[in-house]
């Protein structure tokens, strides 16, 4: 997630170092979903496989903005500093920032539409339209995009909960302890406006929580 706090250079570099380690477990979910849709042919695990491909593509997207944004700092810095360029970096910076929130909130979308066991397409549709107007007012604020991850996420967190004392399986237990862990991060990242160490407790958080994710994924298909 984007968390817009000031904080120092050597705390921005641990912050993206993480986000990098997340996009290759997220990577790794989203081969074990379509391995799984091609084993069993259950339709769930193809969207588990899409959900987790938004999350990579965000991550990409992400890093690109900010690869961008520091070679073009760079640039104006060293090679052209009579150039100015703010209002690009400014324009740039905030088509990746929509763009990232839309992504993560789709997944999310999908994410609960699969706990829930939505069989109509038209639920998943209209949270769709609503991580486009979240992300649309999201530009300049970043509190509404966590406000709406951890409404999402603390719904698919109760659901799996449910799931798992339904089931009593062993896989299900660990599926809500991961999202259990994921409505942590946006609840870090809104403290991290009063405390911004905490931005990088988010990020570890939710990189523990892919991890078990794939794992359990593994499992599953052992």
């Amino acid at each position: 997630m984007v968390a817009i706090v000031a904080m120092p250079e050597w705390y921005k570099g641990l912050t993206i170092l993480l986000e990098i380690f997340t996009m290759l477990v997220a990577f790794g979910v989203v081969y074990a979903g379509v391995h799984a849709f091609k084993v069993t042919r259950q339709r769930k695990h193809l969207y588990f496989a899409i959900a987790f491909g938004l999350l990579s593509a965000s991550f990409i997207g992400r890093l690109f903005v900010q690869l961008t944004l520091a070679l073009e700092e760079f640039n104006q810095r060293i090679v052209s500093p009579a150039i100015a360029t703010a209002g690009l970096q400014e324009n740039f910076f905030s088509l990746g920032h929509v763009t990232y929130i839309w992504l993560v909130l789709a997944a999310y979308a999908i994410l609960m539409g699969l706990a829930f066991k939505w069989e109509r397409k038209r639920e998943v549709g209209v949270l769709l339209a609503l991580t486009t107007v979240v992300a649309a007012t999201s530009t300049t604020l970043s509190w509404p995009f966590y406000m709406a991850s951890l409404a999402l996420l603390f719904c698919i967190a109760v659901q799996h909960f449910l799931n798992f004392k339904e089931r009593r399986a062993n896989s299900a237990y660990w599926i809500f302890f991961a999202f259990t862990l994921l409505t942590l991060e946006p609840l870090l990242y809104l403290l991290a406006f009063f405390m911004p160490e905490l931005i990088a407790a988010g990020y570890v958080v939710r990189l523990i929580a892919y991890v078990v994710i794939l794992r359990t994924l593994w499992k599953v298909l052992a």
